[in-house]
């Protein structure tokens, strides 16, 4: 018999994975933040564990993506700040020195 690759899993299962509330698993699927479950009978929605696995991958690499631009552009501001004081500490020189 073959094994599948996946389990199924119920909303606190799902909640947990993801570290949240099943109130909040319920907005982020409303909201399509989150991929609705399958329907596997009139009362019984679950996910399958390998959609999951690759949804919060995904996550991941957006979280690393995002961290790594904000870090870029933190450090042009300070560039741009160290660069404004800079310029301004020698046009004060210069007046200094003017008068």
């Amino acid at each position: 018999m073959i094994e599948p690759q996946f389990r199924y899993l119920n909303f606190r299962q799902v909640a947990g994975y993801r570290g949240c509330s099943v109130s909040t698993l319920y907005n982020d699927i409303a909201e399509s933040r989150f991929p609705a479950g399958e329907r596997l009978g009139a009362n019984t929605v679950r996910w399958r564990s390998d959609v999951v696995a690759a949804w919060l991958e995904e996550q991941s690499r957006n979280s690393a993506t995002i961290s790594e631009e904000i870090t870029k552009k933190a450090k042009a501001r300070t560039h741009l700040a160290v660069e404004g004081k800079r310029r301004k500490a020698q046009e004060r020189a210069a007046l200094a020195a003017a008068q």
